[in-house]
């Protein structure tokens, strides 16, 4: 298999390349533009890390690592529940349905680090 290198094209508003300031104004001309244009292949990464507004992260204490979870035995306080609601709120009643109060917090998508749970997702609440 042949090893290829990745391509670049410049920012089709203002030609900068990969790397590069963009120099392109925003919508409302109020402020300069400070982001940085990616390449393809980072663009990608990062459209598959990108963040949904309906999804939110239940985590547990860690107490759990020593007593048995009330509603959940199985419960391992390095992992998280990914719990898909409209809104917090609703995710938050799906929550309580499920565990009750016994959970920790529950995160919005947007500010939850997976990397601090390395057990990775227990299960998906809908």
């Amino acid at each position: 298999m042949a090893i290829t290198t990745a391509q670049t094209v410049p920012c089709p508003t203002c030609l900068a390349p990969a790397g590069q300031p963009c120099t392109a104004p925003t919508d409302s001309g109020r402020r300069a533009v400070t982001w940085v244009h990616v390449t393809r292949g980072e663009q990608l990464l990062l459209a598959r890390l990108k963040v949904r507004d309906n999804e939110y992260f239940l985590t547990f204490g860690i107490e759990y690592y020593d007593e048995p979870h009330p509603a959940w035995p199985e419960c391992n306080p390095k992992g998280y529940v990914r719990i898909i609601a409209p809104d917090y709120e609703q995710a938050r009643l799906i929550a309580i349905e499920r565990f009750g109060l016994d959970w920790s917090t529950l995160t919005p998508s947007a500010n939850f680090n997976r990397r601090f749970f390395p057990a990775g997702e227990l299960m998906v609440l809908p």
